[in-house]
């Protein structure tokens, strides 16, 4: 599972306002360690990317982690493909 938190400064006090912002494709930045991490993405690119990933590993569900409300609180989104 990726683990995200939100970029350009932006944070958030509830659920409500993160899925928000994810719906809109805004940014996040990658906070697991890969190597992608501290490169912005963004929901768009991520269904993009857990197409071919379901190929790749069909049993797999494709999660991502959003830390906020200063990286105390997560919520994990599943990763829909469109």
């Amino acid at each position: 599972m990726m683990v995200l938190s939100p970029a350009y400064g932006r944070d958030y006090a509830n659920k409500a306002a993160v899925r928000a912002d994810w719906e809109a494709d805004k940014d996040f930045i990658v906070a697991s360690y890969s190597i992608w991490t501290g490169k912005p993405v963004n929901r768009a690119q991520l269904v993009e990317a857990s197409a071919w990933a379901s190929k790749a590993m069909p049993e797999q569900p494709q999660r991502v982690s959003i830390r906020y409300a200063r990286l105390r609180r997560t919520l994990v989104i599943d990763i829909i493909q469109l």
